[in-house]
């Protein structure tokens, strides 16, 4: 597979030509501003995959599990 990763580096907030949001990054940010803060701390909306649990205080053991 070429390329690996490197799509995961684009920022969710890139625009398009004509400097408006794209509808994917619309939709992004919309499920991102929708979290419960407790998650959404833990979070980094670049590295959308990656979930940094000592960040999410909130969460007891059982759901960082889940």
């Amino acid at each position: 597979m070429e390329g690996g990763l490197d799509h995961l580096k684009a920022p969710f907030l890139s625009s398009n030509n004509n400097g408006e949001l794209s509808e994917v990054t619309r939709l992004k940010c919309d499920f991102f501003s929708k979290l419960p803060d407790k998650v959404r701390c833990g979070l980094d909306p670049e590295l959308s995959f990656h979930i940094d649990y000592s960040k999410a205080t909130g969460l007891t053991k059982g759901i960082v599990e889940f």
